[in-house]
């Protein structure tokens, strides 16, 4: 997906939202180890998830924020309703199901607790005003038509916020993808009338790619404004765009069922090829040769007073509240 590269090469100061997106299927697969009931309870599953969840959560809390509807979601899907419901015995099952990823995300938040408790519990300790004002209010950051971009070859231009859409190839191959997992099921559901059998990938998994895939893009637009009025937190996501992690994720995997066309040999290899074209061909980084020897007291000063950005942040923002007036520029350059 070209926001991986979006957020290396062209926002540059979002490394830690570049790792998050590889948790985001390891959280997943983690999930998935814990929530068979037939498996019964083991500690190496659940310590499993309780690490990667943590993870996720240490390596960048927003992406977590955003990313934990989701995991829930698949969670649910993943329980064993039927079974439950043909068994006869219908709360010991499901309880028997939930406690393996209870306590694996319960043992993620005690993991993680030193890091987001406080960023929580003191927010009123600090400036949080510069992080939901101004630029960086969600409102001035949804996509509408606008979302895919129309060219083949991504664009990494940031002018109108170009850089941050879908690009052309993305989201081809993701509908044809939805297209592929429309067509298996219909395909099983044929089968299953036969009296076929299928160890192909459970319904419950590919529900949970389309819904996925809808929500994220959903939340990326201007319909989803209500949400972000009103759901906690949220509006601490910034820019609704953030939501392209999610969203590529599920178009990723509904991309892998492409795997289940007849045609595969053909088409998987085609996409790939297509996917990594569009999104390389147009990358042109810039090169910036910095040494140590560049960078002095002098140098940083001079880059305050240019840009009121103090101290390690873009807007000075997480200041103690007790610091009034805000400082903008350093007392060595005065």
């Amino acid at each position: 997906a070209p926001f991986h590269m979006v957020n290396v090469y062209v926002r540059g100061d979002s490394l830690a939202e570049f790792w998050a997106m590889a948790y985001y299927p390891l959280v997943l697969l983690a999930a998935d180890g814990v929530r068979s009931a037939e498996r019964g309870f083991r500690r190496k599953n659940v310590a499993l998830l309780a690490l990667a969840y943590a993870g996720l959560i240490l390596s960048h809390n927003i992406s977590a924020l955003i990313f934990s509807p989701f995991l829930l979601l698949y969670l649910l899907l993943r329980l064993p309703l039927r079974q439950t419901r043909s068994s006869g015995l219908p709360p010991q099952s499901l309880i028997s199901s939930l406690q393996s990823p209870f306590l694996g995300l319960l043992l993620a938040f005690a993991l993680a607790a030193w890091f987001f408790v406080p960023a929580l519990a003191e927010k009123g300790l600090a400036q949080l005003g510069p992080v939901t004002e101004g630029y960086f209010h969600f409102s001035n950051h949804f996509r509408g038509w606008d979302l895919v971009q129309t060219t083949a070859v991504f664009d990494y231009d940031v002018a109108g916020g170009q850089a941050f859409r879908m690009g052309l190839a993305q989201a081809v191959t993701a509908v044809a993808g939805v297209a592929a997992i429309f067509y298996f099921l219909t395909q099983r559901r044929r089968g299953a009338e036969r009296g076929e059998r299928s160890d192909s990938p459970a319904p419950a998994r590919l529900v949970f790619i389309l819904l996925t895939l809808a929500v994220a893009t959903f939340m990326i637009t201007p319909g989803s404004r209500p949400l972000w009025e009103h759901v906690p937190l949220l509006d601490f996501t910034q820019f609704p765009w953030r939501f392209l992690s999610v969203q590529a994720l599920a178009g990723a995997l509904a991309a892998g069922a492409l795997a289940l066309l007849p045609g595969r040999r053909v088409i998987v290899p085609l996409a790939a090829l297509a996917l990594i074209a569009a999104a390389l061909i147009g990358l042109r980084p810039d090169y910036l040769p910095l040494t140590d020897a560049d960078v002095t007291t002098a140098k940083l000063a001079q880059y305050e007073w240019f840009t009121g950005n103090i101290g390690s942040t873009v807007s000075a923002e997480y200041l103690s509240t007790a610091v009034q007036p805000r400082p903008f520029t350093s007392p060595w350059l005065n």
